[in-house]
């Protein structure tokens, strides 16, 4: 994988494990077709020869078709595009290696395979066949007895099917849109590493913030007894490192998004808690995180705090920005909107970038001080050059200048009242500052946030899957107090930003990319059907995947995301190289002579076999990462539950669906040709 610019990872790894199910899938179309010209009386070299090239056509254009599925992801946009390019990479990379397996080593080993009943076979091989020899009597009787009868209804009523599978998919989206299966656009990435990042008025001395930081350090120590006091007395100690921060945030640098480093300002901090060892203890980095949080309880003195066990941030899942062009009235709607922020269940780590700002001494000329003809600018430069100092002259030291500042002695210049007493030069002489300019203290922002020009206010918070999801507290907060503040004051805008902002765009991206690979796998299977039609019902049957995905993903309480997704793509792959199969067999028997109606029967029947292997083996191949319980593992096991249970369901409406659709296509074109 190094000439691909991919390492050895969780990603790729778990791409080898999505190609799996194609790759096998094409193995299993020779192995069984060349099994059938053995059946036939065929052996050897001529058995392989005839069986690889009755399928060689459609084992090419169903790899070329998965390849070109699996490359609309290489333009994912974003971290997660970043994070799962591997996958697509890895796998056309394994299937294009495979198709020349298939159809060149694999034949080769199949040809020296011994004639069937050949003398000089052992008793582990006698016994293998005779395991074989039930196995094939038990898929003889399916085929023969519920498969026949479920594709007879098929053919003779192939409205039913069609409804029924189309019913399932509706309630699938249904599902989906209303919330019953949790969306979240990417599982949290958990590491070893705990942070807190503290926030202090701005202008908090750093003594202060490191004395709170200090007492959040304190927190976490209690979190780790709290875990070792429920662990087996015999049980090897927990081990954790610190460290503590005064003036930035945890966030120094994020893999995906570069070098962060900001200047250090006095009122930020962070703790973070290094957990050594801990998957061998069997501890979630989450656990730690949520026993921190109930540890550190309020903070009163903190503007805001957040805790996070998660190796890559890739947004919140509620963030919104605020705008209102008066100041004053975006405070208040940025309270309120906090306000209700924190009395949603599940939400936590409420922030709002609106701050009090620094307190300073604002001076505002009178309106007597025209009369004097005392101009701002001109009383701005007195003041701050009495007190801040203005440059007199530069000395030369060495390579460096000097500038040589004049001002007020320091008993001149060290309380309010200086101010006000500091004698303010006019052209009809000297007067005393407080006379031509009012003086007092107020506070500015110490940074100034605009949208379009407009001022706003970014609102963020994470939210806890366990009791609710991003999806609804955006929806939540979209038809209540945002659309009551729309309501009310015309002036009123919000925009969303975070991980829904990110799934929006990768969507669209996604969806735009995803119809062109369609466009240009219509093309590939229209070259070997000769035929308009016939490719659209192999895409028809890609949609059963989802149905088989979202059941999984209910089954097992998880969330559809972006791995869902690529998921999904394999499903797709492995749907199209069966539809396309299960077609070509059906052609070659009706161009045999065979009716329409047998040979849509008969093809089906022929197909089974190898269908079902191919989805027994992929399902078997990703059970492991289904079932895994490692918290290092939880953000891939949606991706293997679209592929295991997808492949299962799809394959069970995929034999009756086709069959449908290629008799609902005859009996159309059969009546255009009895109406012409």
């Amino acid at each position: 994988m190094g000439f691909l610019g991919v390492s050895v990872n969780m990603f790729s790894l778990m791409a080898l494990v999505l190609a799996l199910g194609i790759v096998v899938d094409d193995a299993i179309v020779v192995g069984e077709s060349v099994f059938t010209q053995r059946e036939r009386g065929l052996h050897g070299v001529a058995a392989a020869i005839k069986g690889t090239r009755r399928v060689s056509a459609p084992v090419i254009f169903s790899v070329l078709t998965t390849v070109t599925a699996f490359s609309a992801l290489l333009t994912a946009p974003g971290p997660q595009g970043e994070l799962g390019r591997p996958i697509p990479l890895v796998v056309i990379t394994v299937l294009l290696i495979s198709l020349v397996e298939s159809l060149l080593v694999l034949p080769n080993h199949l040809a020296h395979l011994p004639a069937p009943g050949a003398s000089g076979e052992g008793w582990l091989t006698g016994r293998l066949n005779r395991v074989r020899g039930r196995v094939d009597a038990l898929l003889k009787r399916v085929v023969d007895g519920p498969l026949d009868r479920g594709l007879r209804l098929a053919v003779d009523q192939p409205a039913i099917v069609l409804a029924s599978a189309a019913g399932l998919l509706v309630l699938t989206m249904a599902a989906v849109n209303a919330g019953v299966v949790p969306n979240q656009f990417l599982t949290p990435i958990e590491g070893e590493v705990v942070s807190a990042n503290l926030e202090m008025p701005v202008g908090t001395p750093g003594e202060r913030t490191s004395a709170v930081a200090a007492q959040l350090e304190a927190a976490g120590h209690r979190a780790v007894e709290r875990i070792s006091r429920e662990r087996d007395a015999d049980a090897d100690p927990l081990e954790v490192g610190v460290a503590l921060t005064v003036g930035r945030s945890a966030a120094l640098y994020d893999p995906l998004g570069g070098n962060a480093v900001e200047a250090a300002r006095g009122h930020l901090g962070a703790v973070q808690f290094k957990l050594i060892d801990w998957e061998r203890h069997d501890i979630a980095p989450s656990t730690f995180e949520r026993l921190w949080r109930e540890e550190v309880g309020v903070l009163p003195s903190a503007r805001s705090l957040s805790i996070s066990s998660n190796l890559i941030t890739l947004g919140l899942p509620v963030h919104f920005e605020l705008s209102h062009p008066d100041p004053e009235r975006l405070a208040v709607i940025a309270d309120e909107f906090v306000t209700e922020l924190n009395g949603i269940d599940g939400v936590f780590d409420v922030r709002s970038n609106l701050d009090e700002g620094f307190r300073e001494l604002q001076l505002e000329l009178k309106p007597a001080a025209r009369t004097l003809n005392l101009t701002v600018g001109h009383f701005a430069s007195q003041v701050r050059s009495a007190f801040f100092g203005a440059e007199a002259l530069r000395v030369q030291r060495g390579r460096e200048d000097v500038g040589v500042y004049v001002r007020l002695p320091e008993e001149e210049r060290n309380s309010a009242v200086d101010v006000e007493r500091y004698l303010v030069r006019t052209p009809g002489g000297e007067v005393p500052l407080g006379q031509v300019a009012w003086a007092g203290f107020a506070r500015s922002a110490a940074t100034i946030h605009r949208m379009d020009g407009r001022r706003a206010v970014t609102v963020t918070a994470d939210v806890d899957p366990v009791l609710a999801t991003g999806q609804q507290v955006n929806r939540s907060l979209e038809d209540g107090i945002l659309e009551r503040l729309s309501a009310e004051d015309r002036l009123f805008e919000y925009t969303y930003g975070g991980q829904r902002k990110q799934q929006e765009e990768a969507n669209a991206d996604l969806s735009r990319s995803l119809f062109l690979a369609l466009l240009v796998m219509y093309a590939l299977m229209a070259i070997p059907f000769g035929s308009y039609t016939q490719p659209l019902i192999i895409l028809a049957a890609v949609p059963l995947g989802l149905i088989g995905a979202v059941a999984g993903h209910m089954l097992l309480g998880l969330s559809l995301g972006i791995w869902s997704m690529y998921g999904l793509i394999g499903v797709s792959g492995v749907v199209v190289n069966d539809s396309l199969m299960m077609i070509k067999f059906i052609n070659d028997l009706k161009a045999s002579g065979l009716p329409v109606r047998a040979a849509i029967i008969a093809g089906a029947k022929d197909r089974f076999r190898a269908i079902l292997l191919t989805s027994v083996t992929t399902f078997v191949g990703v059970a492991p990462l289904v079932f895994e319980t490692s918290t290092h593992a939880q953000h891939l096991v949606p991706l293997a539950a679209s592929v295991g249970f997808g492949i299962l369901i799809a394959t069970a409406l995929l034999m009756l669906v086709i069959p449908a659709l290629l008799m609902a296509q005859y009996s159309i074109l059969a009546g255009r040709a009895a109406r012409a």
